[in-house]
């Protein structure tokens, strides 16, 4: 969880970082916030660098905060959250991860986030790297970490995670809420990563690479700071009718940049887990009218499924001590429904379409009201829980959802 000297470089001058206070990072030229073991590493941000900076300097953690979970990505089209926004953050130590989304202001994109466990984009993340994280990744970097939903999953089967995101605020939130455990550093992918060469055992970038406009660098990056397999998950087609407010190019493009990549259908790679089996992958001129691709580039072969049992699973929860009903299945009234309700009409449009996996027959409605929502003790049927669980009606979710 908390970065040591040397571990880092400045991604401009290509130097080694140390501690040179409790709270900032050197290269004996320039100098980088540290907050909540959250390094600050983001290119083109200098003047509020200097501020945070400031203020750490001057013992007000606080205020040196509120400056970096204001700062938001470029192509943020909401206002960022004021002070006054913030202080519950502060000031309240039982509030809830949705309630401080909506302390920062994340507006529709917190939908994402507090759903994300159970939509089929993130079945799809975990079959990737049920059959393809190699079994002797110790290491592994998070490009486009988000709020830490994979890295949770990293850790809760013992692998170190480093989550890196453009956006300190995520970082944050997932320090507080979500994968405690994990490293983390906010950067700017299109620069140079600020990790030695060969410092992960594999790479992990999910439903984010598409948004990046130097696709060509941060793949060349991925590979040097990588020794083993890079998984590139969801990235949006721009030939295919998707939901994508990035940069999507077409399949063929993606593929050149990785050197003879194992392809899915992101849509296949969700089915396959869902039906708990291996999934088909798919030649390049066969994904022309796929929504959204994945790739594997693995310089050691394709993972072997008979080894998996070797690990926790990541198609089922590593822990069924505090499972619970998805909330997309509960009314106002905490009453299961038999069909998901969606937070928006635009979530639902998205995810409605490839998320029959989360309707319930009256039989499966009845099981599930006969148990506590929050531990699987009255239910006795193991293949019925792992099925509930795999299908995302029961979701381990953090403690502060």
């Amino acid at each position: 969880m908390i970065w040591q000297n040397g571990e880092l470089i400045n991604p401009l001058s290509g130097k080694l970082l140390e501690f040179d206070s409790a709270h900032s990072l050197t290269d004996g030229e320039n100098r980088f916030p540290v907050i909540d073991a959250i390094a600050f590493l983001r290119v083109g941000r200098d003047e509020l660098k200097a501020r945070v900076l400031q203020r750490l300097d001057a013992s007000d953690e606080r205020a040196a905060l509120i400056l970096l979970l204001r700062d938001q990505d470029d192509w943020a089209r909401s206002e960022p959250p004021c002070v006054k926004d913030l202080q519950p953050l502060f000031e309240n130590q039982n509030l809830t991860l949705r309630e401080a989304m909506r302390c920062l202001r994340y507006g529709a994109v917190a939908d994402y986030f507090a759903y994300r466990w159970s939509d089929p984009t993130f079945l799809s993340g975990l079959a990737l790297l049920e059959y393809h994280l190699p079994l002797n990744a110790k290491t592994v970097l998070e490009l486009a970490c988000g709020i830490g939903q994979y890295l949770r999953e990293f850790n809760l089967r013992g692998i170190k995670a480093v989550g890196a995101d453009v956006v300190f605020s995520k970082l944050w939130l997932a320090r507080k809420f979500v994968a405690p455990k994990a490293k983390l550093i906010c950067l700017d992918a299109n620069f140079d990563f600020p990790f030695a060469d060969n410092s992960f055992d594999a790479a992990f970038c999910h439903d984010a690479f598409y948004f990046l406009p130097e696709k060509k660098r941060v793949a060349g990056q991925l590979k040097r700071t990588t020794r083993g397999t890079i998984l590139i998950g969801h990235a949006h087609n721009a030939e295919a009718e998707n939901f994508s407010s990035g940069a999507a190019v077409p399949t063929d493009e993606y593929a050149a940049m990785f050197d003879k990549p194992v392809l899915y259908d992101d849509a296949e790679l969700t089915r396959a887990a869902i039906e708990n089996r291996k999934p088909t992958t798919r030649k390049i001129n066969e994904l022309k009218n796929a929504a959204a691709i994945d790739l594997v580039c693995d310089p050691n072969g394709e993972s072997e499924t008979t080894k998996i049992l070797q690990r926790a699973s990541f198609l089922v929860p590593a822990t069924r001590g505090n499972l619970r009903v998805n909330p997309l299945l509960l009314n106002e009234d905490g009453k299961i429904q038999l069909s998901p309700i969606y937070p928006s009409e635009r979530y639902a449009n998205e995810y409605l379409p490839s998320s029959g996996y989360l309707n319930l027959s009256e039989t499966e409605r009845k099981i599930l009201k006969s148990i506590d929502r929050r531990t699987e003790d009255n239910l006795s049927n193991e293949k019925t829980l792992t099925d509930f669980a795999r299908r995302r009606i029961l979701l381990d979710l953090p403690e502060k959802w």
